[in-house]
């Protein structure tokens, strides 16, 4: 037999046309094709049953040369980040070098190189390809609406959840003999709106209930880590407006992405966080021979969902980037003068520029007794260089000097746009100017009722 002349090859693909069943009792039947470049493709039924003998006996009873490429299909099949297709083409073009050749570092290595190159190459024609057939102008669009939202650092996604804050009991009223948990204070300078109430040791309690049901089993170890991952979470999700209608798109990350809180944009107590997505395990798929055919994706943990109600557009600007999401105290000036007056301590500072509410300390006072690095966490303007604070302290001698700090509050200056949708036309109608030139303002989009 002549191997170098593919006119006497015949290819037989055996398909398995019910994949989630072997049984040789299946009703199904099994289907060969046979292809031959010198006469018009057949197709040949066996019975189901004696249907490997059929096979065999057709293989060996051929006079030319079979090839044979056995196709089961198998859902929820991927290749994790094309491993099996990268093997193969290594192989491939290792087999291009000569022998003596083939097991040098260097000739790996860039055979290696080269076939990254291809199944990049391979994969941007593919995502071209779905682009084109979607319609879609631009490969940002295409990343926001895969949930690929880590790919574009200047617009990050608007959510709508609510922030989980721990009670905090009143000392002058709790003892270890009282257990009643419904005497207890709130803290917060949030949006009311935007919090949720929640009793730490109420959840210390079920971590405790989680891991004594691990001990014995009830649970298994990731079913624990799942269930203890849910209870500590420090934002949850929202779905419904305030009254009762489903708001926004919901969406799961491919990948940990900074987010920008709905309640957050108009008060002074501002918060980004960090979502995570779904941590994968693979599992390799074995066929009847014991040899790896394909690599199966299973979630190990479940990640954050996010409901988007809108993004925020910044101002591409690497250096800023970096600076701009840090909470921290930031020098606003320095104090000239620091007296009190009835239980109020009244600051003067040249063009403070701070607002009501903001969270300030001062260092390096001279006033007596000195007021440095204590946390003021609420302030009242008097006027765009005086500031006053409820206080206990009692200034007996006048400060004349101080450094101011201030802690940040939301980044950007931003102008507000609402998106809604009339007669299937979207209107981008400004709700709100910040009035500020600047190279840093942004715009926020929101579309919660769309």
């Amino acid at each position: 037999m002549n191997h170098n002349n593919n006119s006497d090859i015949k290819e037989i693909i055996f398909s398995n046309s019910n994949s989630n069943s072997t049984s040789k009792s299946s009703n199904s039947t099994s289907k060969s094709k046979i292809n031959n470049n010198n006469e018009e493709n057949q197709s040949i039924f066996f019975p189901e049953s004696n249907n490997e003998k059929n096979i065999l006996n057709f293989i060996t009873d051929n006079k030319q040369n079979v090839n044979i490429d056995i196709n089961i299909a198998v859902q929820d099949i991927v290749y994790k980040d094309d491993l099996v297709y990268i093997a193969e083409l290594e192989n491939q073009l290792l087999s291009e070098y000569p022998v003596t050749s083939q097991s040098l570092k260097y000739v790996q290595e860039k055979v290696k190189q080269n076939a990254l190159r291809i199944i990049e190459v391979k994969n941007i024609g593919l995502q071209n390809n779905e682009i084109n057939q979607q319609h879609i102008e631009y490969h940002l669009m295409y990343d926001i609406m895969n949930s690929q939202f880590h790919k574009c650092d200047w617009i990050y996604p608007i959510v709508y959840d609510k922030h989980k804050i721990f009670i905090q009991l009143q000392e002058d009223t709790y003892s270890s003999e009282n257990n009643n948990l419904d005497i207890y204070y709130t803290k917060s300078l949030e949006n009311p709106k935007g919090i949720v109430e929640a009793n730490q040791k109420n959840e210390f309690t079920k971590i405790k209930t989680i891991y004594h049901e691990k001990v014995l089993n009830k649970r298994t170890y990731i079913e624990s880590i799942q269930a203890e991952m849910d209870i500590t979470q420090s934002y949850l999700i929202k779905y419904n407006h305030e009254n009762g209608n489903p708001c926004g798109y919901i969406k799961k990350p491919n990948e940990s992405i900074r987010v920008f809180r709905y309640y957050d944009l108009e008060t002074s107590q501002w918060n980004t966080h960090q979502t995570y997505p779904d941590y994968h395990i693979y599992k390799d798929i074995i066929d009847e021979n014991g040899d790896i055919k394909a690599i199966q994706k299973d979630i190990l943990l479940k990640g954050d969902e996010i409901n988007i109600i809108g993004f925020i557009v910044i101002p591409p600007n690497k250096d800023l980037l970096l600076n701009s999401f840090q909470k921290t105290f930031i020098f606003h000036g320095l104090i000239s003068n620091i007296v009190s007056k009835n239980n109020k301590i009244k600051v003067e500072c040249k063009n403070h520029s701070l607002y009501e509410n903001q969270i300030i300390y001062i260092k390096e006072s001279n006033c007596y007794p000195r007021i440095n690095d204590i946390s003021i966490l609420s302030i009242r303007i008097l006027n765009e260089n005086e500031f006053e604070f409820d206080s206990t302290i009692k200034i007996l001698q006048a400060g004349t000097f101080g450094k101011l700090y201030a802690l940040s509050s939301f980044p950007f200056p931003h102008d507000l746009y609402k998106i809604e949708k009339k007669e299937d036309q979207l209107q981008f109608i400004l709700h709100k100017s910040s009035n500020i030139n600047s190279s840093i303002k942004s715009n926020v989009y929101l579309f919660e009722n769309i």
